[in-house]
């Protein structure tokens, strides 16, 4: 190979050592992404779900909310794109604005998670004894010993039906996972040698959290985050669908499918909308969340 190939052969590689070493990182790490064609499959689903969610009044043809008793279960037409509900509601506008609802609730779900797993983990990792061993992990392993769904439900019904008492039960059933993953992480990472070191020069235990040992946790908690977005949508959309979610008539992918699900032989729009939009936005998020673990794990790369 001359010299000229060479070049143009690494001139990616070359262009990435030029530059400092965290924006390297993140280059070579979208580049990695880059390659996975099911994370661009679930961007361009999320994206989609996005879309819909902040411009869904300009989307919607219809009011989701407002009834018209002349024009119950209609089929799909020109005017209602999907049919309308028991209540002649548009099914189509009705899927849009459930976005709002879903993503709404994921996103601050998992801070929510994030915010109470993050420093607990931290805590834990850091610090082993009995903090560690006989109050925040056992917490952790009691509240993991419940099947999500059952857990948030009884936090749900425990603090009273409604789309905000939902989210923040979806947040405290997904903390646990958040903690596990930062002990373990943390737990690793304290015994680095860099970390000796900048112990033994009298660095302040908030100053190695920051700079050492925070910097390691980035990626397994994105990651993990991106998955249990997935997992958190799906959470609210049962809640939904058992009634102690977003109340009526808030329009939710959970609650429109159990409604439609009584008319799904007359009419299986009213199931088959909602149902499909949970499906396409759980499956993106999950897609993105396996080509972000595959783009940052550095056993996977390829």
């Amino acid at each position: 190979m001359n010299e000229r190939a060479y070049l143009a052969s690494n001139s990616t590689a070359i262009a990435l050592a030029e530059l400092p070493a965290p924006e390297r990182r993140w280059r070579a790490m979208i580049r990695r992404y880059g390659r996975r064609r099911l994370g661009w499959i679930g961007a361009a689903i999320v994206a989609l779900a996005v879309v819909l969610a902040v411009f869904a009044p300009l989307i919607a043809t219809h009011d989701p909310v407002e009834a018209d008793f002349g024009n119950v279960h209609a089929q799909p037409s020109r005017e209602h794109w999907l049919g309308t509900d028991q209540l002649g509601r548009d099914t189509f506008s009705r899927v849009v604005y459930g976005s709002r609802v879903s993503l709404r609730v994921g996103c601050i779900a998992i801070v929510i998670a994030v915010g109470i797993g993050l420093p607990l983990g931290l805590i834990a990792g850091y610090n082993t004894g009995w903090i560690d061993h006989l109050l925040i992990m056992r917490v952790m392993d009691a509240m993991m010993a419940f099947p999500p769904l059952v857990l948030a439900l009884v936090i749900v019904v425990a603090l009273g039906p409604s789309i905000n008492n939902a989210l923040i039960a979806i947040g405290i059933t997904y903390s646990p996972g958040f903690a596990r993953l930062v002990r373990g992480t943390v737990l690793s990472v304290r015994e680095e040698p860099y970390v000796d070191a900048a112990r033994a020069l009298g660095a302040s235990t908030p100053r190695i959290i920051i700079q050492h040992i925070l910097p390691n946790l980035m990626s397994p908690v994105i990651v993990l985050a991106s998955l249990a977005l997935a997992g958190a949508i799906l959470a609210e959309a049962g809640l939904s669908f058992l009634g102690v979610g977003a109340q009526p008539p808030t329009p939710a992918w959970g609650s429109m499918l159990n409604t439609g699900r009584q008319f799904i032989e007359t009419n299986m729009w009213e199931s088959i909308a909602p149902g499909t939009a949970i499906m396409l936005v759980v499956m993106g998020f999950n897609f993105i969340g396996d080509s972000l673990r595959d783009a940052l794990d550095p056993r996977l790369r390829t």
